[in-house]
């Protein structure tokens, strides 16, 4: 089997940017040619487990896209749109923000207001 040689350009081009996401090019050289890859990015958003009696909660909500009920952890958008997203994420209070999202949505899906907040882990809304 042989192995790829693989290397990314630092440079990445806007191809469509819209109100909650954005499609980037990202070229990608594998093997002295040269990929350009499509990648979808969309500002944070946070879901929340609730944890009761060894049980986690979920939600049940009508999705327009599958039309249909899907059941989900609850959770929703940290910022609005990217361009709030992307003028806020260097900031001091940027984890602060992403808290009191968590809360709000908490208690906005289930109705349930959380006494503590634990930071778990943090994973990249990304097509790549």
């Amino acid at each position: 089997m042989m192995k790829k040689n693989f290397s990314e350009t630092q440079k990445e081009d806007v191809a469509y940017e819209g109100k909650i996401f954005e499609i980037i090019h990202k070229s990608v050289i594998i093997n002295s040619k040269k990929k350009v890859f499509e990648i979808a990015r969309r500002s944070p958003g946070v879901r929340i487990i609730i944890l009761k009696d060894n049980k986690i909660l979920l939600t049940k909500e009508y999705r327009r896209e599958l039309k249909s009920h899907d059941y989900r952890l609850p959770g929703g958008k940290v910022f609005d749109t990217l361009n709030d997203f992307n003028k806020k994420r260097n900031s001091k209070n940027f984890m602060s923000q992403i808290s009191k999202a968590a809360v709000k949505e908490c208690a906005e899906e289930t109705g349930v207001i959380p006494k503590k907040i634990i930071y778990y882990h943090t994973s990249k809304a990304r097509s790549e």
